[in-house]
């Protein structure tokens, strides 16, 4: 059985933010906060910006990991994204603001200042302590 886009959804945009993992040139891993976002389908778009430590890393290596997690949760719930992120390309900018405007209407883009990217997942974990299979693990075409 794949996984169950709308829940998934419904999931990672009640999440007040998401834990992006990168790394760089040292491959030391790097954790931060992203509250810009929204997704697209499945893919995730978020913002920032172009003079952060995270581009650097990115533009080093394209391969990233997302986590989301409600906070106050009864029973321990998440959902892990591994990707692979890319720049959106110029023409796609305004639709994918306005994307992550609709869950973030304060997320301010500015064209000289900001990026937009794409994680598009190659894999997706979720972790369920209240469900009867607690890891499920899902690869692209099962989504």
């Amino acid at each position: 059985m794949g996984l169950d886009i709308k829940e998934y959804e419904n999931y990672l945009t009640e999440c007040r933010s998401f834990v992006l993992a990168t790394a760089g040139t040292d491959n030391q891993p790097n954790l931060r906060h992203i509250g810009g976002y929204n997704l697209d389908g499945v893919d995730i778009l978020f913002g920032t910006n172009k003079a952060s430590q995270k581009v650097k890393e990115i533009n080093f290596n394209t391969k990233v990991t997302a986590l989301f997690q409600k906070e106050n949760q009864e029973s321990l719930r998440n959902f892990t994204v591994y990707g692979i992120i890319q720049e959106v390309e110029a023409g796609d900018i305004e639709k994918s603001v306005e994307i992550i405007k609709k869950r973030r209407p304060q997320f301010n883009y500015k064209t000289e200042d900001s990026i937009i990217y794409r994680i598009k997942p190659k894999k997706i974990k979720e972790l369920n302590f209240s469900a009867e299979e607690k890891i499920k693990e899902y690869t692209k075409g099962e989504f």
